[in-house]
């Protein structure tokens, strides 16, 4: 058991080596393309909003992009920062007049798709608000960010139905949405957002239930008020 334990540790170990490595590697072919570019991403790995702003105000690069695509957008949805400090980092990088909201990485996947996979719901919505495609599809699955919604919950990558729920309607506010597009299982987003509908209403469902156990003391029966009474 211990040895399993040991490589179970040394796993996880160089794993975060190898990411770091190709932070480190992804960072260096940006300095060769643009050293302003570099400066946006450090200060967005630090959680330095202020510079962010600084460098946004002096037209830094917002579109550039690592090795894999990401640009500072996707850097930023995709950190591990706070929320509150991420929903301040990209209202910083959408002052740009020059972003590009739909820029996806080498795998298709846009700030939205990242946004909506990671339950940000904040993020989703000014997203959206500024003009974010909500129907752009991976290359892979074909998912819109409706998809990932639904994909990140029965994944267990979010747990929180509300807030799967208020991203759902967020993505909604677009406008005018093409419900019959599908992903490569021909889960169209109509089905989407009926699935995260009846999830979200079954917990609330439970919500109610579990509050009423509390407040009477049902889970044993015997302190119910009713049933004492009885």
């Amino acid at each position: 058991m211990k040895c399993y334990k040991i490589f179970g540790c040394l796993s996880v170990l160089l794993s975060l080596g190898a990411l770091s490595f190709g932070m480190i590697k992804r960072t260096s072919s940006i300095i060769k393309v643009n050293p302003t570019a570099v400066s946006l991403f450090k200060a967005i790995r630090d959680g330095k909003v202020m510079t962010v702003r600084s460098l946004v105000a002096h037209k830094a690069p917002v579109n550039a992009q690592t090795d894999g695509g990401f640009t500072a957008l996707q850097y930023a949805i995709c950190s591990t920062h706070p929320e509150k400090t991420i929903v301040e980092i990209v209202t910083e990088l959408l002052k740009s007049k020059d972003i590009d909201l739909d820029r996806s990485d080498k795998a298709g996947w846009t700030a939205l798709h990242y946004a909506a996979r990671k339950g940000l719901v904040p993020v989703v919505a000014l997203l959206v608000a500024s003009g974010a495609r909500v129907t752009v599809q991976t290359i892979v699955h074909e998912l819109t960010p409706f998809h990932c919604v639904l994909r990140a919950y029965t994944q267990k990558a979010m747990t929180n139905e509300k807030a799967a729920h208020s991203i759902i309607q967020a993505l909604r506010k677009a406008g005018d949405i093409d419900l019959t597009i599908t992903d490569i299982y021909r889960i169209s987003i109509a089905d989407v957002i009926e699935r995260v509908s009846s999830i979200f209403e079954a917990s609330q469902s439970r919500n109610i239930e579990e509050s009423i156990d509390q407040a009477f003391g049902t889970q044993d029966g015997a302190s119910c008020p009713t049933c004492v009474l009885l």
